[in-house]
């Protein structure tokens, strides 16, 4: 899983800002969007089940219950790694593919954008204990 704020700039760099060719673009965002057009377009798209901005808390849950054994952040995964390895062996090393060029997220937010994205990833915030 990811940090919420996190995820949006991540996204935001890489879909709308980056090539511009994403899915995304079918579901009314534009390549000439602001980042606050697009966290106000995420935040009013809460059905919207694209992988980039749906939930993460909803795939891992059936019938109501909590599947997954282990959950890694995103941003603890280099250090997690070797334990997911030894649970898997033959899992290659990692490497970074697929980063987008930006600024750290917290540089990106204003106090309605960071509030918008807390209101619309409220669960996975709770369920994974993220914090801004």
């Amino acid at each position: 899983v990811r940090n919420p704020w996190d995820r949006a700039v991540s996204c935001y760099y890489q879909k709308i800002v980056g090539n511009g060719k994403s899915a995304l673009m079918q579901h009314g965002f534009r390549k000439d969007m602001s980042f606050e057009e697009f966290v106000k377009h995420v935040h009013a798209s809460p059905d919207l089940k694209e992988a980039h901005v749906r939930d993460q808390v909803n795939d891992m849950f059936c019938k109501g219950e909590f599947i997954p054994e282990r959950v890694i952040r995103v941003e603890d995964l280099e250090q997690e790694w070797p334990d997911v390895q030894a649970m898997f062996p033959g899992l290659p090393d990692l490497d970074r593919l697929n980063t987008s060029a930006h600024p750290p997220y917290r540089e990106c937010y204003t106090e309605e954008t960071r509030a918008l994205i807390a209101e619309r990833y409220k669960r996975d915030i709770e369920v994974f204990g993220y914090e801004y």
